[in-house]
């Protein structure tokens, strides 16, 4: 039965997960600089803090184990700080996908825990691209 959910879940997504991907590796690929790797944190922090904050009304580390350690919005704003200190965030993403239940926050979540397999393959790119 888990099984046939994830497969669900995974078939579900897998636009999402592929049209995510056509845009966060042409953003990826534009980076060339410190500059242009600043803006890409920011561009990602600018998603997952909204995303995040409407998962937060949904999970919690009672219903999604590990939920507090599997966020990125905060690790990403230290990231940030780390090249701009004086960094505040005005703008953030309109678009980011509707969650209003808890079935929702869990299916935004696996969206957002398998985008985050692919940071070798970005760390790989940009350490070819910048030598960061």
């Amino acid at each position: 039965m888990e099984n046939t959910m994830y497969l669900q879940l995974r078939e579900q997504t897998k636009r999402a997960h592929q049209s995510l991907e056509k845009v966060i590796v042409q953003h990826i690929k534009q980076v060339n600089s410190v500059n242009d790797y600043l803006k890409l944190l920011k561009l990602f922090y600018s998603f997952y803090y909204p995303v995040e904050s409407r998962l937060n009304q949904y999970l919690n580390d009672d219903n999604l184990p590990s939920y507090s350690s599997r966020r990125k919005a905060n690790d990403l704003l230290k990231d940030i700080a780390a090249f701009d200190a004086s960094y505040t965030n005005t703008t953030l993403c309109p678009d980011i996908p509707a969650v209003e239940s808890y079935t929702d926050a869990v299916a935004a979540m696996y969206v957002l825990e398998g985008s985050t397999l692919g940071g070798v393959i970005i760390a790989g790119m940009l350490e070819k691209q910048t030598g960061l």
